[in-house]
């Protein structure tokens, strides 16, 4: 189960720096919804890091604040995003993950899904964890796909648009984005969250995937499922860190699959979005 946070202090008999002032009651906030923060890293320490206004530069925004339960609370360190954790705190990180996914959805005012953007679960410290801080942290942040890195940003993603994102994809090498105004071969189309599975070892199904893909560029087209082979090719882009295979990121419930548009060696200017096919390489 996962609870809405409230952090504890000290128990007694307990002494060290946990990253933040002793508190005045048995209650401690650690964040709240719409505080940003220019801090990077999974594991924080809250009055160590950095609070600011939303409207200047910042590298994360919270969205939700929550609490492990149960078996992962009795961990002996906090449930990480980590290949090597047990199975108890895999499973702790994939539904505390499904949570951030639901409260971030609600907190910016539509789906959250973006290829920019990426949800972070923050949890505090070892030392902080040992003395009773169980809490976690849904941060939203935006990403430079470029080099795969959060990117500062300034204003708030509450109710916010992302600007359509084209990219530039050679036969070989890497794809870079491009304004969409310049000469492109490549366009974001939308995301969804592939299904759960209860393989102990997670394959994708390529096809599968590739057959939801053409749903949602169907919907960013504007024409119908079955039209959108004989328009554009999709490819898939995953939500994944390079120090992860795809099963281990999936398990822990990152199961985000980005699906865009691909004309090949043809090449268009301006976005395609509901522009029904015309117009196409």
């Amino acid at each position: 189960m996962i609870l809405g946070v409230s952090g504890c202090g000290l128990p007694e008999g307990v002494d060290g720096d946990i990253g933040w002032p002793t508190p005045a009651s048995a209650e401690q906030v650690v964040s709240k919804a719409g505080d940003c923060h220019t801090s990077l890293g999974e594991q924080i320490a809250p009055a160590k890091e950095q609070t600011v206004d939303c409207a200047a530069s910042h590298n994360r925004e919270t969205t939700y604040v929550g609490a492990f339960t149960g078996a992962a609370a009795a961990e002996r360190k906090p449930p990480t995003l980590d290949r090597y954790s047990t199975a108890v705190a895999k499973a702790a990180q994939a539904e505390v993950y499904a949570e951030c996914d639901r409260r971030t959805s609600e907190y910016v005012g539509h789906n959250w899904y973006h290829i920019r953007l990426r949800l972070v679960v923050a949890v505090p410290t070892d030392v902080a964890w040992q003395a009773g801080q169980h809490w976690y942290r849904c941060d939203l942040v935006e990403v430079d796909l470029g080099v795969d890195a959060v990117q500062a940003r300034e204003g708030s993603l509450k109710g916010a648009t992302l600007p359509a994102t084209c990219l530039a994809v050679p036969a070989s090498g890497t794809a870079k984005v491009v304004p969409c105004a310049e000469r492109h071969n490549s366009e974001y189309a939308g995301t969804f969250l592939a299904p759960q599975t209860s393989k102990e070892v997670v394959e994708p199904d390529y096809e599968s995937l590739h057959t939801t893909c053409r749903t949602v560029a169907a919907s960013f087209l504007g024409v119908r499922a079955a039209q959108v082979a004989g328009l554009a090719g999709t490819y898939l882009w995953f939500d994944n860190r390079s120090d992860y295979n795809l099963a281990e990121y999936w398990i822990m419930g990152r199961r985000l699959v980005h699906c865009l548009l691909w004309f090949g060696t043809g090449t268009m200017t301006g976005s395609a979005r509901g522009n029904k096919g015309r117009d196409l390489p």
